[in-house]
């Protein structure tokens, strides 16, 4: 089979990769994710030069293949790395098990080294792709585990194909809603801590995150770069509105978390898309997490979810605020191109959210 594996051109490989990605993705077809605005947001519209990579496979006008990665830094012992984010990665059908997924990983791979990247990054959930990824170098580092807090059982169950009606969901729907709050999850001492929420709409919500950006690099390790730009590009897509939740000890911001209000499948989820509370404060996390639960109650959410590794969610006491761990996970796979962080095979030395990704 012909095979030509180049950049993306924009005016050649535009339409036929949207095409593709609705094939490879139907559950975005008619979604935002699907259309021109948010493709151009995604790859287009970052402060990074350049925003984005693209690479495609072709056969004559034919496109059999596509690989985009967004440009990421992370820290490490005071100094930067070029990440790559590599996302949005597919096949055409009629070119499956000819290869494509391999050569193109490959030169895609190989170029980002070539473009001074240090390191790539992915997160699949499919166990089918894993095997692709590790022929071409890829390390599979460690599971992030999808923790939930369902508030509608009723709902979710009936959108996995259960009966939304009888005895069981009746019981089910009581029982979550009038779950207490487990020992030790009562808020310590209001006069000291509070939760104030706020959005994106809000003026000065992006000096308010960054100001605790050098806390976060402090204590996390390795840790994703949070710069104004890089936030006012990952928090601006379109028709992406988000909440964000502040913990303060009294006239000091202690930590955050950011929120955003979607409904896939049929259920209305509230997806935790980034947590982060400085480690002498960690005791009040939990006042964070029922803040979004009370949040997620009073929009009519059907659950709370949030992607964190057991790590994380251990140290956030993610199930004294009853948001438990679920069998559904990402794996977190690196490709060293150029230089890695040392000790980047320990989960402890990261905090890997939704922020990391491109989801939500």
């Amino acid at each position: 089979m012909a095979m030509d594996l180049r950049d993306f051109v924009v005016h050649t490989d535009y339409l036929p990769q949207r095409e593709l990605f609705v094939t490879c993705f139907p559950d975005h077809r008619g979604r935002t994710q699907s259309t021109h605005e948010h493709f151009q947001w995604k790859f287009h519209s970052a402060a990074s030069v350049p925003p984005s990579e693209q690479f495609v496979a072709v056969d004559g006008q034919a496109l059999l293949g596509y690989y985009a990665a967004i440009p990421v830094v992370y820290t490490y012992g005071g100094n930067r790395y070029a990440g790559a984010l590599v996302c949005d990665v597919m096949t055409s059908p009629a070119a499956r098990g000819r290869g494509v997924f391999t050569f193109l990983g490959r030169h895609a791979t190989q170029e980002l080294a070539n473009r001074s990247y240090d390191f790539t990054t992915g997160y699949p959930i499919r166990k089918a792709v894993i095997p692709g990824h590790k022929k071409v170098g890829w390390q599979l580092l460690f599971p992030l585990l999808l923790h939930v807090r369902v508030l509608n059982p009723g709902a979710v169950l009936g959108a996995m194909g259960w009966i939304r009606t009888g005895t069981l969901i009746s019981w089910l729907q009581r029982a979550v809603q009038r779950m207490p709050l487990p020992h030790g999850m009562q808020w310590a001492d209001q006069r000291e801590y509070a939760v104030y929420s706020s959005d994106t709409t809000a003026k000065n919500w992006v000096e308010e995150l960054t100001a605790l950006s050098s806390a976060y690099t402090a204590e996390v390790p390795i840790a994703l770069e949070k710069s104004a730009s890089f936030l006012r590009w990952r928090l601006g897509g379109p028709d992406a509105t988000y909440d964000i939740h502040f913990l303060r000890h009294r006239s000091e911001n202690v930590g955050y978390a950011i929120t955003r209000l979607e409904t896939r499948q049929g259920i209305r989820v509230v997806g935790v898309i980034d947590v982060f509370v400085k480690e002498a404060h960690r005791h009040q996390s939990r006042m964070l997490l029922r803040t979004i639960v009370s949040h997620a109650r009073a929009l009519d959410v059907d659950v709370v979810t949030i992607m964190a590794s057991g790590h994380q969610a251990r140290a956030y006491g993610f199930i004294r605020a009853g948001i438990l761990p679920t069998p559904l996970r990402y794996t977190f796979i690196v490709k060293e191109l150029n230089r890695l962080p040392a000790g980047a095979a320990d989960v402890r030395n990261w905090q890997l959210n939704w922020i990391d990704t491109d989801i939500f």
